[in-house]
């Protein structure tokens, strides 16, 4: 692996050693690590005329640079990366990172995990609400907040925030999800399916929308990891 440098890791390499947000349920073998440091960015963008997204190396996590999402102002202002990677061994597969916020940011983003295997399509959808300052899942077709999930985190461009989510696709339940070093158990809740994409995959997207009034602020997102657990 190329060290900072975006890739799939192979079984052989899974220990390998990795800038890792300090979290009390940090476990699993990475499958995958971005620290967006590599200027050319290995996910595809989409979003509202207007979005901007791009390496930011005026503000980072670790290795230098982050990925920044600015959707454009608009009711409906939006703007998300996507990226495909192999299927991996196991199924019981996370994302771990770290975000930060512009000041003055009121909108909220989502993160979708998902995977097509065997002919079936699984996926878990995570968001955060700074508006309400809440967490939700998506399951019964809408977003549901988790329980006691209410946190109050300050748009600062420095002040990144670390977070684990885990689902199990082999079950179609969602697994956990920890906040800095706040645990919420999920495992009651199931995850959706939507329609099974062309070929085998596992796919994920973050999406940065704006708020209440409008006005796109941007999203920072740094060391973005996948785990098999």
């Amino acid at each position: 692996m190329a060290r900072g440098y975006p890739d799939y890791i192979s079984s052989s390499d899974k220990r390998e050693v990795v800038i890792r947000p300090t979290l009390t349920s940090t476990t699993g073998h990475v499958i995958c690590y971005d620290s967006f440091d590599n200027p050319n960015l290995a996910w595809s963008t989409a979003g509202s005329v207007g979005y901007n997204i791009y390496v930011d190396t005026a503000n980072y996590y670790s290795a230098g640079s982050c990925l920044a999402l600015l959707p454009p102002d608009g009711i409906s202002g939006n703007c998300y990366v996507r990226r495909r990677f192999p299927v991996p061994e196991s199924q019981i597969v996370g994302i771990e990172c770290v975000f930060c916020m512009e000041l003055g940011y009121d909108g909220y983003f989502t993160i979708n995990l998902a995977c097509k295997y065997n002919g079936t399509s699984r996926q878990g959808s995570l968001k955060f609400d700074q508006a309400t300052g809440k967490w939700y899942i998506y399951y019964s077709s809408a977003y549901h907040e988790i329980p006691d999930s209410s946190m109050s985190f300050t748009a600062n461009k420095y002040g990144f925030i670390r977070f684990k989510f885990i689902i199990d696709l082999s079950t179609q339940k969602y697994v956990s999800l920890t906040v800095n070093n706040h645990y919420f158990d999920l495992r009651n809740y199931s995850c959706s399916s939507p329609d099974a994409t062309a070929t085998e995959q596992l796919y994920t997207q973050i999406y940065n929308h704006v708020g209440d009034d409008a006005t796109g602020y941007i999203l920072w997102i740094d060391s973005f990891i996948i785990t098999e657990e």
